[in-house]
């Protein structure tokens, strides 16, 4: 017996796609139905591998840390969804990993903690260190400007 599009009305937006169609005979439930369509597009393994990948290449670059810890947390949330194991020692071992040479000091004083912090400690001590350089680096720019050496102003 061969099935038109009008007959399965739900299955419609996916005839596009380049899938296995999934047709119903009169004593197939809709469970059946939802288990293939979940089978086809649920690969939570691959998902997975992807989203701890991003994790472990994650680099602050120019990024602020709030913008940092976001996107840690972001991922971190995304795989606990997809029920990864991730622990949160590897979470916080990632964050420190993907610093820039300037929180070296900050992560060795993490890394030698006991007991080893948590990812909201860790984040807590990196937005302090962020704060400190930027008034450091702020208050040599001022200093830059405003010392005594000889200055022209063109205008």
């Amino acid at each position: 017996m061969t099935h038109s599009r009008l007959h399965y009305p739900i299955l419609e937006p996916i005839y596009h796609l380049r899938i296995p169609i999934v047709t119903c005979s009169q004593n197939q439930i809709a469970k059946d139905v939802w288990d293939v369509l979940e089978k086809v597009f649920n690969n939570k393994r691959s998902k997975t591998v992807e989203l701890v990948g991003e994790l472990r290449s994650l680099d602050i670059g120019d990024l602020t840390m709030d913008a940092y810890c976001r996107k840690i947390d972001s991922l971190a949330s995304r795989l606990e969804n997809l029920g990864s194991n991730i622990t949160e020692d590897d979470l916080v071992i990632y964050a420190i990993n993907g610093l820039s040479d300037n929180y070296d000091q900050v992560a060795h004083v993490i890394f030698n903690k006991d007991p080893f912090p948590n990812l909201k400690d860790v984040q807590s001590m990196l937005s302090l260190a962020e704060t400190r350089m930027n008034r450091k680096n702020s208050s040599s720019l001022c200093y830059r400007i405003s010392s005594s050496s000889p200055t022209t102003l063109v205008v």
